[in-house]
């Protein structure tokens, strides 16, 4: 948990659990790491037989939608910590002493009943699956062995950290109200008294308002719904949230996010910095620009706006302050340039929305481009606006480039922990500091150098949007390419195998935490098919005479409201099924609409109390959240124009 600090214990006991509890950590992070490994060797595998042979391997997309489950199954325990969890914490932060303790003891008794529910229903559909898999050959229960075991080792890696940190109490009395939620719910009912799904999302609420973690929670609503009437077993719940998973377009998840873990460790990342520094870094917030430009660029690789907050915040804002920017400023310009990732291809908010509603992911992809293009330019705006007077004229960037590198606690898509060595980029404030060297000129020469060396890094994002837009790969091969790419470029680069080794770590670990949020959310939605939410949706429509204009508003207004108090990720796998019907039923184009859609829900990183990239950047600046959510405002205030245009071009494009 999260929740209130615990000194670890040396109690002989204590001291055992954290042994044991390293030990089966760094072995599942071994495991997931070589998983990933086989994964990415397979897609190429199968990319390079079609194009050198022309022939392919029998079964090797089910042999790689296999391999994703076991990695998901396996990560699942390893994603439980810092914000890979999906917790929601605005309301029990608010909360002290008792109040806190119940809260912090019913989310971990949620995790423990989702822990439950994945060993148990998993044993239970092994017990009742029989034949092969008519590609593979292998035995069909195989698929379910691997989240059973997760489901085991979530309970019992819970319990060792329990007991680590000497609140072995806490864990009885979490498994205590687990169990009797367990038995009790299977012997309760039937009520009639609301629909399945409604009682399920009740549950889900106050599972959210405890802070537990979402996917656990997802999996634990949709179990204590069955006193009201929902269809769903224990095995029928985890065969949905298998069923969930087992697209090969999920792939591209894990090698986007590799991409972006080996792209940051590459040297590909300081040439990228030198172009956008050559190409703005002599406008008005020249620095602030330079961060701007670079967030665009970055994007081509990481595809996760958590990893370039983090990534920005030790970048640039130090050079942001000395430029004359308050800290909180310059906070607000790092999260409002970060928003970007996640729109600008590729972006693993577009690959989650095309998991969820069957959307072309090329079409999405090409729409998240404009958008984003449109939402830069808005931002820039707002830049030169708030900038500092004393900033014009090309300042220099006046602090050292960073190295990132792969951590477990940056965040749900990826996160990144800075360390800061030193550059050919630095430069001496005008005015003060003690280096005296110059920053890079303004001069076409000049500007062309840092072209040319940042093509490696600019043709990165080029490969893989004209690769997907044009039919050469599909998106996981493309994924697969570009972690190749950037594989390639770390091995040329010469950083430490620790480094590369980590990389896959991480970036394993985070795919189980999207994974398990992905395929938990099934079990729902199945419930939402069944109580014909869905037709309930588009039947406001008639509520809205049918008007395109009426439905953007509702839609924009809705989309808001939930990216203020929803993870972008779960924000997609619940709001997308319900509200796209209701925009095609108006004549809204579906990628269109898809697209606004990712856009709000980037919007609501900036905006309390959920306002993640915002947490990201004042943590790792040591500021409080108030003033940079404060300082924030005006490029809130740009993108929402950003995001009234690309609206209002939906609404102009609806034929007559």
């Amino acid at each position: 948990m999260t929740a209130i600090a615990v000194e670890p214990s040396d109690r002989p006991v204590a001291r055992v659990a954290r042994k044991a509890l390293a030990s089966i950590e760094r072995l599942l992070a071994a495991i997931c790491a070589v998983l990933l490994a086989l994964l990415l060797c397979l897609v190429l595998g199968s990319v390079a037989l079609r194009y050198g042979f022309g022939t392919g391997v029998l079964g090797a997309d089910d042999l790689a939608v296999w391999l994703h489950i076991a990695l998901i199954g396996l990560g699942a325990p390893l994603a439980l910590g810092g914000s890979l969890g999906l917790r929601f914490e605005a309301l029990v932060n608010r909360l002290s002493g008792h109040a806190r303790a119940t809260a912090d003891t019913i989310a971990q008794a949620l995790v423990l009943l989702g822990g439950i529910i994945l060993a148990n229903g998993g044993g239970e559909a092994i017990a009742m699956l029989g034949g092969r898999s008519p590609a593979l050959g292998l035995p069909e229960w195989l698929r379910f062995a691997a989240p059973c075991l997760g489901g085991v080792l979530i309970v019992a890696m819970t319990a060792l950290r329990d007991i680590a940190e000497g609140r072995g109490a806490r864990f009885a009395l979490a498994l205590g109200l687990a169990a009797c939620t367990y038995f009790g719910a299977s012997q309760l009912g039937p009520f009639e008294v609301m629909p399945a799904s409604l009682a399920a999302t009740i549950f889900m609420l106050i599972g959210l308002a405890v802070g537990a973690p979402l996917p656990y929670t997802l999996l634990a609503a949709v179990y204590l719904a069955t006193p009201f009437g929902a269809p769903l077993t224990e095995a029928a719940i985890v065969s949905t949230t298998i069923s969930g998973i087992s697209k090969f377009l999920l792939l591209a998840i894990p090698f986007f996010l590799l991409a972006g873990a080996l792209f940051a460790i590459s040297g590909l990342v300081e040439p990228l910095v030198r172009l956008a520094k050559a190409l703005v870094g002599h406008w008005r917030g020249g620095v602030a620009q330079t961060a701007l430009l670079t967030s665009i660029l970055f994007s081509g690789a990481s595809g996760s706006s958590i990893a370039n907050a983090a990534f920005g915040a030790k970048t640039f804002a130090p050079a942001l302050t000395r430029e004359g920017y308050a800290p909180p400023n310059a906070g607000a310009v790092i999260a409002a340039t970060s928003v970007l990732d996640n729109v600008i291809p590729p972006s693993i908010a577009f690959l989650i929305l095309a998991a969820a509603t069957e959307l072309s992911v090329g079409k999405l992809l090409v729409g998240g481009l404009w958008a984003g293009l449109l939402m830069a330019a808005a931002l820039a705006v707002s830049i030169r606006w708030t900038a500092p007077s004393n900033t014009e004229n090309n300042q220099p960037l006046g602090a050292d480039t960073p190295t990132p590198n792969p951590s477990p606690q940056g965040g749900g898509e990826l996160g990144v922990e800075v360390s800061v060595a030193p550059s050919p980029l630095r430069g001496g404030v005008r005015g003060g500091g003690t280096d005296r060297r110059p920053a890079i000129a303004e001069n076409g020469s000049e500007r062309l150098a840092a072209l040319k060396a940042s093509i490696p890094a600019v043709g990165l994002g080029v490969i893989v949007l004209a690769g997907i837009r044009f039919g050469v790969v599909t998106p996981t091969e493309a994924a697969a390419v570009a972690a190749l790419y950037t594989l390639l470029a770390c091995i040329t680069g010469q950083p430490s195998c620790r480094a590369i080794f980590d990389a896959f770590h991480e970036s394993a670990v985070a795919t189980a935490g999207i994974g398990l949020l992905i395929g938990s959310a099934a079990p729902l939605a199945f419930l939402l098919a069944v109580d014909d939410i869905g037709g309930q949706i588009a039947a406001l429509s008639t509520m809205f005479s049918h008007s395109p204009l009426a439905v953007l508003l509702f839609a924009n207004l809705a989309l808001l409201v939930a990216g203020m108090l929803l993870d972008i990720g779960a924000a997609i796998v619940l709001l997308a099924p319900i509200l796209l019907p209701l925009a095609i039923s108006a004549g809204i184009d579906p990628v269109h609409f898809g697209v606004i859609l990712v856009v709000n829900l980037m919007i609501g990183g900036l905006t309390p109390p959920v306002g993640i990239l915002v947490y990201i950047v004042a943590g790792a600046m040591k500021l409080p959240s108030a003033p940079v959510f404060a300082a924030v405002l005006p490029h809130v205030a740009a993108l929402l124009c950003a995001l009234a245009l690309i609206s209002g071009a939906a609404w102009l494009a609806i034929p007559s």
